[in-house]
């Protein structure tokens, strides 16, 4: 027989109904709405810090930014605060991934004119009245104030402090901004916001890493470093000092740490010498130098340093500028030292 001719129409090659419903099983919408949702907030929780640095990283002034920022801070500190961020840095760190690698933003260096005096501020600032105690229902209010320094450095303060819970932190960072681009960012305005809100007795500070770059001044373009560019820099470092210093018995300068690049730790070593002096004139300002915090047994630049354990770990970025996950919470582990050591972590059972 001719195959072409064969009559397949009578064959039934569907299959059953009933079979089709058993082998397919679907999840009622109700309970796979719930799932998606926990899911995305986990997903949230987890990645908070990445997802808030990216949102801060977006241009000033836009809306999406204000509204993902507002949204995502809270839910950052939360992260935080319930370490859930751990596991992220975990894989950052097995990685060899930056903390900063996916989630920075550059600014081109482009100058403008300053916004205030080039001459350095008039302080007007008192010597601390002294320490008083602290303890897990009073704790100490700390408030951080940083440039990118801050997306690891403000973290780690929390984690470091939260088990005794005799310090309570507040940190604000913005990737690529400075005291050089308040066009970018005007950390003055922001901090003078930001002190009556969290009322903080000790702010500690961290800018530069962005400040390296000229600036117009004086009817022209001034290079770095020089007498023009070193009084405008003073200035602005001296009048965030007063800001900071109105607004907190206590204030911690920090300085910027050594650099892989030859052209970087020139700038740096210039500038915290510019901080050095600006905090010497102010009695409640204290500079911190992590210059030496952050040399390797020979005195030099390293990106693998040792911890307490004695192990080489990875302390710094790729950028050579910047912090990994343990610099970070070295520098957190000095800065809280330096409070211990003033006195500020005293409890009433001292």
């Amino acid at each position: 027989m001719d195959p072409t001719q064969l009559d397949y129409s009578a064959t039934d090659i569907t299959q059953p109904k009933d079979s089709v419903r058993a082998t397919r099983r679907l999840i009622p919408a109700g309970k796979a709405l719930v799932i998606g949702i926990v899911a995305l907030l986990t997903a949230t929780l987890l990645n908070a810090s990445a997802l808030l640095a990216s949102a801060e990283a977006q241009n000033v002034g836009s809306p999406l930014r204000a509204i993902t920022v507002s949204v995502m801070r809270p839910v950052a500190s939360l992260s935080t605060a319930l370490r859930l961020d751990v596991p992220r840095r975990v894989v950052d760190q097995a990685l060899g991934r930056s903390a900063l690698e996916s989630d920075s933003a550059t600014v081109a260096a482009s100058p403008v004119a300053p916004a205030a005096s080039t001459t350095t501020t008039t302080t007007t600032t008192t010597a601390p009245s002294g320490p008083r105690p602290v303890s897990p229902e009073d704790p100490l209010r700390v408030y951080l104030a940083a440039d990118s320094f801050g997306q690891t450095l403000g973290p780690s303060l929390v984690n470091l402090t939260s088990d005794e819970g005799l310090v309570e932190v507040e940190y604000d960072f913005e990737i690529s901004s400075g005291l050089m681009r308040p066009d970018f960012y005007d950390w003055p305005a922001h901090v003078q916001e930001r002190l009556p809100e969290i009322a903080p007795e000790v702010t500690i500070a961290m800018f530069g890493g962005n400040d390296g770059q000229e600036t117009f001044a004086e009817g022209a373009l001034q290079d770095i470093g020089s007498p023009v560019w070193i009084d405008v820099y003073a200035g602005r470092v001296g009048e965030m000092m007063d800001i900071l210093s109105a607004g907190s018995e206590y204030v911690y300068w920090v300085g910027l740490p050594i650099s892989g690049s030859a052209e970087h730790t020139e700038k740096f070593q210039m500038m915290n010498e510019i901080y050095r002096a600006e905090a010497a004139k102010r009695p409640n300002v204290t500079f911190v130098d992590i210059w030496a915090l952050f040399q390797d047994e020979s005195g030099q630049y390293s990106t693998y340093l040792r911890n307490d354990g004695g192990d080489l770990v990875v302390m710094r970025a790729a950028d050579n500028i910047h912090f990994e996950w343990p610099g970070a919470e070295r520098l957190a582990a000095e800065l809280v030292a330096r409070l211990a050591a003033g006195g500020l972590l005293t409890t009433s059972a001292d």
